[in-house]
């Protein structure tokens, strides 16, 4: 009977057989490969490319744990690297989307107080982190807006000098 739980399989087999063989990491480069040339030359949506990185990242997970974790690292790093390019290319849609999202954060981290007790302190934090998001994103903004039209409107609504 296999483990399907990768610590189980650590501990009866050794660390080293979690390591997947070179016929299945080969399948893997290849499958992933040509997943990957599909989705560019089908002309995948957005959310079903999502949705094939987490597929891929959850059977890499359950299958081969270190994979998993390795995948997941250079899911992370490709993100950030992509997103800082946003930021530096469209800094008003990036200031946007951090504007939206620190909505979401402390509204998330708000609808979870009870006003009937003194707020927990990892609450009181995700709000004010969700405020920070909001200020960076509104910082942005104001760096794209420099030398545009919108310059001076933006400087008389947030004082900006």
């Amino acid at each position: 009977m296999a483990e399907t739980n990768p610590e189980q399989a650590a501990v009866k087999h050794g660390f080293f057989s979690l390591i997947p063989s070179r016929d299945i990491l080969i399948k893997f480069v290849v499958q992933t490969t040509i997943g990957a040339v599909a989705s560019v030359g089908g002309n995948l949506t957005y959310e079903r490319a999502i949705t094939a990185v987490a597929i891929l990242y959850a059977w890499a997970i359950e299958h081969y744990f270190i994979l998993g974790l390795l995948l997941g690292c250079i899911v992370i790093l490709l993100l950030g690297v992509a997103l800082f390019w946003v930021r530096g290319r469209f800094p008003i849609v990036y200031g946007s989307t951090e504007v939206f999202v620190g909505i979401i954060a402390a509204i998330n981290a708000f609808t979870r107080v009870d006003f009937s007790t003194v707020p927990d302190a990892g609450v009181v934090i995700q709000i004010l982190g969700g405020i920070y998001i909001i200020v960076r994103g509104l910082d942005n903004m104001g760096k794209g807006v420099k030398g545009t039209a919108l310059e001076p409107r933006w400087n008389g609504w947030f004082a900006q000098r």
